[in-house]
């Protein structure tokens, strides 16, 4: 269950019905794809005790914490670098959406398909 948690909150997962295909298809962190309902699952999340979840948030957070503030200490790419020389701000954009739309319109026909990112 944490590691479900830990799944749907960081892969910014929108429900618990969008939860249990992300894990029959891929599994998660350090689990391999279940056999779970959808119902199983919301009944499970109801029932599970919260004071677990708890437990585990605070043991984590002092270590979230950590690498937050060494955020700045990392070397940016060498792309990013060369963007801020030019430019104030850099936006970033998931194509996978239109990528997905221009296979079915098939400007992108000839191209090999690839796994698209999903939700971001």
């Amino acid at each position: 269950m944490i590691a479900s948690v830990l799944s749907l909150l960081w892969r910014d997962v929108a429900g618990v019905t969008e939860l249990t295909r992300l894990l029959k298809r891929e599994g998660f962190l350090w689990c391999q794809p279940p056999e779970i309902s959808q119902q199983a699952l919301s009944l499970r999340f109801l029932t599970f005790p919260a004071i677990l979840f708890e437990k585990v948030f605070k043991e984590l957070l002092p270590h979230f914490r950590q690498k937050w503030l060494m955020r700045k200490s990392r070397p940016l790419p060498d792309s990013v670098q060369f963007a801020l020389k030019n430019f104030e701000n850099i936006w970033i954009a998931d194509g996978s959406t239109l990528e997905a739309l221009f296979r079915k319109l098939e400007s992108l026909s000839d191209v090999p398909i690839g796994q698209l990112s999903g939700k971001m």
